[in-house]
Parts: structure tokens; C-alpha cells; sequence
């Protein structure tokens, strides 16, 4: 939703003391000035803003898709970054991989993260994608998850949304 248009022909500064202002002339700003708040509300409307985050702790199973709670979801184009991280070692193996996932044009599309098998608390894998979703479609995670041991691997998962402005676009 773009910022409305800065009050431009509105007084700017005016005397804290109603009964001053008669003494002191209207003030306005000056055009640099006016110029540089009509940039201000331009790159401020332009900026990606936060539509969400997750963060899970401590997990020890696959998490089955699951939609990234949103209030609302327009049509349009998103940042998407996850951060997953192997927390506690299983005591043979294990592995973990994070799936990204959303529709665009009707078409489903993926992110498909790096699998972790080092099985230590040094792994660790990223992700990022800018991606164009339909309206009404969700953006979800899955993590799958596999050990084989008496003593189960954990890991945490972290999931930005970001929405992007587009010039021309709303």
C-alpha cells in the first residue's frame, strides 16, 4: 500500500504558542526539502517490508508442509529465506533438508535446500529465492528428517517472508 503524498502546501512549522503566531510569519519549507520528503515516501514504498518470520527449536521430526502463517497474501513478488542448523549430533546418523514451496501462474515451484548429512553441530544450510506468488496460493516449508540412532539429531529452522514493491506494480 503506497504512503500518502506529503502535505506539501501544509505549514511546516508553526509557534508552539497559539498566542505567538500572529507575531511570527507562516513558515514553509523549502524545495530541497519538499524534494527530499517526496523522495523519503518514495524509497520508504519501495523498500522490502516483513510479512512474517518462523522460528523452530529444537526439532527432532519432519515437519509435513506446513503454510507460513500470514495475515494476507497478495498476489506478487516475495523474498523467501530459511536458515536450518544441525543443534545436537545424533549418536550415528541423521539428515535434514528444508523445501521451500508456492504457486506461480497455477504452476507448483520449489526452493530445495542442501541435505545435511555431516551429522555435527557445524551443519548448516541457507537459502534464498525471489519468487512471484498467485493470489490466494500459500507459501510453506516442509523439513525432512531422518536418523538412525539411539539418540536423535535436533536442529533449528528459521524462515523470513519479505514482501518487494515493483515500480508499476500494486
Amino acid at each position: 500500500m503506497a504512503s500518502p503524498n506529503p502535505p506539501y502546501h501544509d505549514t511546516f512549522v508553526v509557534a508552539a504558542n497559539p498566542m505567538e503566531a500572529k507575531k511570527i510569519p507562516a513558515l514553509a519549507a523549502g524545495g530541497a526539502w519538499l524534494r527530499w520528503f517526496g523522495t523519503l515516501v518514495q524509497n520508504i514504498d519501495s523498500a522490502p517490508v516483513r510479512k512474517t518470520s518462523v522460528r523452530l527449536v529444537d526439532q527432532a521430526a519432519t515437519i509435513p508442509i506446513t503454510p507460513i502463517p500470514m495475515e494476507s497474501l497478495s498476489p506478487g513478488l516475495y523474498r523467501v529465506s530459511f536458515y536450518s542448523r544441525i543443534t545436537q549430533a545424533g549418536t550415528v546418523s541423521s539428515s535434514l533438508k528444508v523445501t521451500i514451496s508456492w504457486t506461480d501462474k497455477a504452476q507448483a515451484l520449489s526452493l530445495d535446500g542442501d541435505t545435511l548429512v555431516g551429522n555435527a553441530v557445524t551443519e548448516y544450510d541457507f537459502g534464498t529465492a525471489v519468487i512471484r506468488v498467485d493470489a490466494a496460493s500459500a507459501i510453506s516449508y516442509t523439513a525432512t528428517y531422518a536418523a538412525s540412532a539411539a539418540a536423535s539429531m535436533l536442529y533449528d529452522l528459521s524462515i523470513t517472508v519479505e514482501a518487494l514493491a515493483l515500480v508499476g506494480e500494486s
